[in-house]
C-alpha cells in the first residue's frame, strides 16, 4: 500500500489519538465509550504513524498530493 495521508493529516490523527489514549488513562470510568476510546485511540495512532489509512485506500481518497515528474522524466518516457 502506498501513503494516502499528507503530514497534516497524519499530525492531526496522532495528536488526536494521543488525546483520546491519555482521557482513556488518566479518566478510567467503565463505560462503553471507554472501550470506543481504547479501540479508536491506538487505531488512529498506527494509521497516523504509518501514513496509510485503509478506509482512505477503500474509498479511493488520498490527502497526499502526487509527485510532480522532472522535465526529464517525461522526456525520456517517451
Amino acid at each position: 500500500m502506498k501513503n494516502n495521508l499528507s503530514n497534516i493529516d497524519r499530525g492531526i490523527r496522532i495528536t488526536a489519538a494521543l488525546g483520546l489514549i491519555a482521557v482513556y488513562l488518566f479518566h478510567p470510568s467503565f463505560h462503553l465509550s471507554d472501550f470506543a476510546l481504547l479501540l479508536l485511540g491506538p487505531s488512529l495512532l498506527l494509521s497516523g504513524l504509518r501514513g496509510i489509512c485503509p478506509l482512505y485506500d477503500i474509498t479511493g481518497i488520498r490527502s497526499v498530493k502526487p509527485v510532480a515528474q522532472h522535465a526529464f522524466c517525461r522526456r525520456n518516457k517517451k
